[in-house]
């Protein structure tokens, strides 16, 4: 638990920062102490050895305790403007004039508020702990005089026996610098826990990382580096780079610009290394190497294992239709269509919004088929380059194309055949690739990259796409033959706004299977079951399993429920960026319609009629 000190010299303040922080110090995250004015130096060291994570104070206290470099956040109670202007207002019921000593820190202009102000102020600002001494003793004050001022200030000036009102203040600031102090504590926190898991990634990782000076001297050296090279973290300290790697010279490498890299290969008796060296760039001034490291053998393992992978992934389907869970009329209306569907090996389109599960749909078509025992073949086609989609889907001969594998690549319509090829995504399919996708469907032959013969298929096309995909069509970006071809049947899966039933049945489906019990064993809040048919589910079944998984790990946590509940509300979905502005919408459509009839030779009197607007109106629009 975190722990907070706040240390205070001013008696009421410190009785009003318990009564705000009561729960926190209960519980004992914060602890309110009431100091004298030295020594500080003594009193922090020790709420350091004790466990405190941060400290808040104010006034001359704050520069006393930053100035220490204890290692830990310390946060000053920043003088806002209504302190300061309550201040003033009490001074002027009994002085004429005051000279006003702020701290830079402070958030107050003088001007800006002038208006609010019923006496003569001179404001007089300081930066450190013994401007504000020099300043008090130049003060000469009558008795329609007053200093104004905090902790620091109001010492200085009783010890003159000078006019004094100190600045109050109050519970707003107060809780401003806690709430801060809770930010940077999180903060601090978060780093920790990302240095903490570079570090954890840098020992983990199956390759030597090594950051060196320009001059050699090596600075970290993760486990596998150790391993690599034979030498322990402790003794690298006392050898540089060159030393380590035979060859190698850092000289070299001086010249480097970000971005660049530079690999050498390193050959003894012992051992083959691959070594890749680039620049780290901290600051404009702090230039230093980072070498990675590789033994070659395992680079020959890792890529025949990679082989291996890519030519099994995706070639098998998991799900049934017994998997499809839902209550709701009209999917299970869906689901018995697509069973009728499976039986006739015709080309599918399955239509609807993102999360929806139209892999799961292609999936269960293909297990129920008579290709059942045949591959199934995943590709979507928004997610590989465009430039290499088409090498990807038919394949390539060895020599296609620069980058091309010397003995060539079979495509992922031949890794189909004899079963299924689910082309998620196509609406995303460039149109250069639609023509040759087209003929393979219609001929069911493909023909390589760099080939001069064609490979005979026996291949199930399924094809998904969200609702994108007729507006696609009308826009002339995806050929109308092409998408008459692949919708032979469409089976179009409604979004989970439409399916109330399926909701709050699903949510306790995922919520099960992450507890491991039978589903009669979910139980829900009665409001949170409220919440979950009143979201607008933007990111349908996916992100109602994701909501489900939240609610798995943070329930029983209060502060994690609270953020749970949040993440429900609808505004969570829409941002600034979603935001339409309407009326530049209307007028570009109006100058569309307006064009379109010009363009069919309509006149500008009948133009302005149908728009139901004047002649001089349409002139208007025409010429902004």
């Amino acid at each position: 638990m975190e722990k907070i000190a706040f240390l205070e010299t001013n008696e009421s303040i410190v009785e009003r920062a318990k009564e705000l922080l009561k729960e926190q110090i209960h519980s004992g995250e914060v602890v309110v102490c009431q100091i004298g004015t030295r020594p500080l130096e003594q009193k922090a060291w020790k709420l350091v050895k004790d466990g405190f994570q941060a400290i808040i104070t104010r006034g001359g206290h704050y520069q006393d305790i930053a100035a220490l470099n204890l290692g830990i956040p310390v946060v000053r109670v920043v003088v806002s403007a209504s302190d300061i202007l309550l201040a003033l207002n009490h001074a002027a019921k009994s002085y004429k004039k005051v000279k006003l000593v702020l701290h830079q820190s402070a958030r107050f202009n003088l001007e800006e508020y002038g208006e609010l102000i019923r006496i003569e102020v001179e404001c007089y600002w300081y930066n450190n702990i013994n401007e504000p001494e020099r300043m008090i003793n130049s003060f000469e004050l009558n008795q329609d005089e007053v200093i104004v001022g905090t902790g620091l200030v109001q010492r200085l000036a009783v010890r003159r026996y000078l006019n004094f009102i100190n600045i109050m203040v109050q519970d707003s600031t107060l809780l401003n610098a806690y709430v801060e102090t809770k930010r940077l504590l999180k903060q601090v926190r978060q780093e920790a826990l990302r240095s903490n898991l570079l570090e954890s990634v840098l020992h983990q990782v199956n390759e030597g990382v090594a950051v060196v000076t320009m001059d050699g001297r090596i600075l970290h050296f993760n486990r596998k580096s150790e391993e690599l090279l034979g030498i322990g973290a402790d003794d690298v300290k006392h050898v540089d780079i060159d030393t380590l790697l035979p060859g190698y010279h850092v000289g070299a490498y001086r010249q480097l610009k970000p971005g660049e890299c530079k690999d050498m290969l390193i050959t003894d008796k012992q051992r083959n290394l691959a070594v890749s060296t680039s620049v780290l760039s901290l600051d404009q001034t702090s230039r230093q190497l980072l070498l990675t490291i590789q033994n070659v053998t395992q680079i020959q393992h890792i890529e025949q294992n990679i082989r291996f992978m890519l030519a099994k992934k995706g070639l098998a389907a998991v799900f049934r239709f017994e998997d499809i869970k839902t209550k709701d009329a009209g999917m299970k209306g869906v689901i018995e269509q697509a069973k009728r569907l499976a039986v006739f090996d015709g080309t599918v389109l399955i239509c609807g919004d993102s999360g929806t599960g139209k892999e799961l749909f292609a999936q269960s078509i293909h297990t129920s088929s008579a290709r059942k025992n045949g591959p199934f073949v995943a590709v979507n086609c928004a997610a590989i380059n465009e430039n290499l989609l088409e090498s990807e889907l038919f394949g390539y001969v060895g020599g296609a194309f620069t980058g091309a594998r010397k003995e060539g690549k079979i495509g992922m319509f031949e890794l189909a055949h004899k079963g299924t090829i689910f082309l998620d995504e196509v609406n995303s399919m460039p149109l250069n690739l639609q023509a040759k996708l087209l003929r393979v469907i219609e001929q069911q032959e493909v023909m390589r990259v760099g080939s001069d013969y064609v490979i005979p298929l026996d291949v199930r096309i399924i094809a998904a796409s969200n609702r994108e995909l007729v507006e696609r069509v009308q826009a002339g970006e995806f050929r109308r033959d092409l998408y008459f071809r692949l919708n032979t049947f469409e089976l179009a899966i409604p979004p989970l706004n439409e399916r109330k039933g399926d909701i709050v049945y699903l949510f306790k489906c995922f919520l099960a299977d992450y507890e491991g019990v039978e589903l009669k064993e979910i139980k829900l809040e009665p409001e949170f079951e409220q919440l979950l048919k009143e979201h607008d589910w933007w990111g349908n079944v996916r992100e109602l399993r994701n909501t489900a998984r939240r609610y798995y790990v943070y329930r029983g946590d209060n502060r994690k429920e609270e953020i749970l509940k949040r993440n429900l509300e609808k505004s969570a979905l829409v941002t600034d960026d979603l935001k339409i502005n309407i009326r530049e919408l209307n007028k570009v459509v109006e100058e569309m319609v307006i064009l379109s009839m010009m363009n069919h030779n309509v006149s500008k009197t009948d133009i302005a009629k149908a728009m139901g607007i004047s002649r001089q109106a349409l002139f208007k629009k025409l010429n902004n």
